[in-house]
């Protein structure tokens, strides 16, 4: 690469000026370099060397090299800026203070873009300072219009003849709504409305009360002041959607409404927070509204296109996981269940998580366990509660509040202190009921119930379940092969065929609603237990506990 001599320099940038006798050049700016010497270089030189320099290196980056390219290094090159390293390059394609008349990319068939490029290169410059500006450089940059654009509006798919929309409803200024159908009345507002916003006007209670509601939501939002308490209004809301089907689609009809170009930050996360929590209790039951609502998830689920105060996407994945779980009607909201709703949104629950979720969460915490740790640690509860001379272990019910209590801290990651070996006995079996798939997957329900007698084949099928599912079930085999023995039957007064029969409807699940198929099912279900608790080698499991 040819480098010139700073005279040569001097020569081809400013032959008007008289240059010194050259010293012997030097990359750095040392005491050998000409601008160590300002008694040999011009002032208005020295003044704007240093900074072309720095430039030159990231200016002339955006150009690849080849070999037909020529290095022309100039330490002491004044503004205007440095040569660039490209024939091509012109005046057009350089830096300016001026203003652009039509497009740099070249596009002029689209209308829009030909319109607003001169606006998009100005405001450019604001942020890069070549343009006086008062407005924020955050502002300039749309960090506000990019956030809300991320939350909300993008409910709406994007395709190829989406045409940009101001919001008229969001805060100055408005940001860019991504599709031809969003208006107005799709956006967040802090005004009322007067009829529902999913549209449905012939149920006559909706019509009167979809106003309330939306009143309500706006208060838990903080988008209207309320003496009311969080934990109240929601669960209003919740009875609301509980109740009815057409409320609950009305319900996260008006939540997507306020969630959609809204800028405030605190607004946006307790609206997020509190579609999680509808989403514990119902869901909506029209499908026009449940694809709304998927895409509405989806789309926020990016943890790149995350405000900096507000993490949506991890709003939108508990959502979107809530929502695969939950039937059109779930569980009967309450004030404790509300509250334990918000905990879960952050700290996911132990119980009612799928195998792989559960493993998944506790990865970061302790990645070397291959079992769960909530099973593991109900185990060692058990038996530190003096289980095996606990007379009705796993028959005998505990104690209601001791059990909430317990749960309630383990959801949260915390080892209870138990005293009755009832209390983890009875949360064992509710958390193999709360699995959402059964340990013995649906799958190989009838073959379970087929070779229920049959001690190698019975165990050739745990061999066949998935990893997490085999390891599982061999932890909890061998706890019910420890309390089998003859010694702890004296005192548990547990055998065998009572170990099986209280554990086995935790294990697999009859998927007919017939009583006379459940009836007959269970004995089979019972029988094919008992032959993994006397036949199933357990052994290995011990050196992964």
């Amino acid at each position: 690469m040819h480098l010139y001599s700073n005279r040569e320099c001097f020569a081809r940038n400013f032959p008007a000026v008289p240059v010194a006798p050259c010293i012997p050049r030097n990359d750095s700016f040392d005491d050998q370099s000409p601008l160590a010497h300002p008694q040999l270089v011009p002032s208005f030189v020295q003044s704007s060397a240093r900074s072309s320099s720095s430039s030159l290196t990231m200016s002339n980056s955006r150009f690849p090299l080849d070999d037909a390219t020529t290095l022309k290094k100039c330490p002491t090159a004044s503004t205007p800026s440095p040569k660039v390293l490209n024939d091509s390059i012109n005046a057009a394609d350089c830096w300016t203070k001026e203003s652009i008349k039509q497009p740099v990319s070249g596009n002029l068939e689209d209308k829009n873009l030909k319109k607003e490029a001169p606006n998009m290169f100005k405001i450019i410059q604001n942020y890069m300072g070549d343009r006086k500006c008062k407005t924020s450089a955050d502002q300039s940059s749309a960090r506000s219009s990019s956030s809300s654009l991320t939350m909300s509006n993008s409910r709406f798919p994007l395709d190829d003849a989406t045409t940009l929309k101001k919001c008229p409803t969001a805060s100055t200024p408005s940001p860019k709504v991504l599709n031809d159908s969003i208006n107005a009345a799709d956006c967040w507002t802090k005004e009322s409305i007067k009829q529902p916003v999913s549209g449905n006007l012939e149920d006559k209670n909706l019509k009167k009360e979809a106003p309330n509601m939306f009143k309500i939501i706006q208060n838990y939002m903080g988008d209207r002041k309320c003496k009311t308490s969080a934990d109240q209004l929601a669960l209003t809301l919740c009875e609301w959607g509980f109740s009815k089907e057409s409320f609950a689609d009305e319900l996260f009809c008006q939540l997507m409404k306020q969630l959609t170009s809204n800028e405030r930050c605190e607004s946006v996360r307790k609206g997020w927070e509190l579609l999680a929590i509808f989403l514990s209790f119902f869901g909506p039951a029209n499908p026009e509204v449940t694809q709304r609502l998927t895409e509405f998830i989806e789309s926020n689920s990016d943890r790149l296109l995350d405000m900096p105060e507000v993490p949506v996407s991890h709003y939108a994945i508990q959502c979107s996981r809530r929502m695969m779980r939950v039937t059109s009607a779930g569980q009967k909201p309450s004030l404790s269940l509300i509250q334990e709703s918000r905990v879960h949104i952050f700290n996911p629950p132990q119980f009612s998580a799928p195998l792989e979720e559960l493993m998944e969460m506790q990865a970061e915490k302790y990645p070397e366990r291959m079992l769960p740790w909530l099973e593991t640690t109900l185990i060692d509860l058990i038996l530190s509660a003096d289980g095996q001379h606990t007379e009705g272990l796993f028959r005998v019910p505990a104690n209601p509040d001791h059990v909430h209590t317990a749960r309630l801290r383990l959801d949260r990651g915390v080892v209870p202190v138990v005293r009755d070996a009832h209390v983890p006995a009875a949360l064992l079996k509710l958390w193999l009921r709360s699995l959402p798939e059964p340990l013995l997957p649906d799958a190989f329900y009838s073959r379970c119930l087929a070779v229920c007698d049959q001690p190698e084949e019975a165990c050739r099928i745990v061999e066949l379940l998935p990893a997490v599912n085999r390891l599982v079930l061999a932890k909890l085999l061998e706890l019910l092969q420890l309390l089998a023995e003859e010694e702890t039957v004296k005192c548990t007064k547990m055998d065998v065929c009572n170990l099986a029969m209280v554990m086995a409807p935790n294990v697999l699940r009859c998927g007919s609603d017939d009583p006379r198929v459940i009836f007959d099912n269970a004995r089979r279900e019972m029988t094919f237990l008992k032959t993994l608790i006397l036949h199933y080698d357990t052994s290995f499991i011990r050196t992964l506990s």
